[in-house]
């Protein structure tokens, strides 16, 4: 197998790129303070969770130590991120890009997440 290996920081992501037999897959890492008035707490995080289920990558979200499965409403509900906390996205795959970017959205959008959903 040969892997190949391309990192880079672009507009405060971190970006890297990995080759693996012709391969190329994507790696995105984007620390985000949120600004939504709910945080992600219920109705956001099931937002989140909808959104993040569109895309093939793996996503993961931290805060602070604690690290979950972005497609998982219980594990983004556990992270307790209300208003103004910072995580920690990462996306691993093909479509890595495009997810980070619509997730980075609903957490630095600060309308009202219940008008939104109907």
């Amino acid at each position: 197998r040969r892997k190949t290996r391309e990192a880079y920081n672009r507009s405060r992501h971190k970006f890297e790129k990995i080759k693996i037999d012709g391969l190329e897959t994507m790696i995105i890492e984007k620390a985000i303070i949120i600004k939504s008035k709910q945080g992600l707490h219920a109705r956001p995080a099931a937002l989140f969770v909808q959104v993040a289920n569109k895309f093939d990558c793996e996503i993961t979200v931290s805060k602070g130590k604690d690290k979950v499965n972005g497609k998982s409403i219980m594990g983004i509900m556990m992270l307790e991120a209300g208003k103004g906390s910072r995580v920690t996205i990462i996306a691993n795959g093909q479509d890595a890009e495009q997810a980070v970017r619509e997730l980075e959205g609903l957490l630095l959008s600060d309308t009202d997440v219940e008008s939104s959903i109907l």
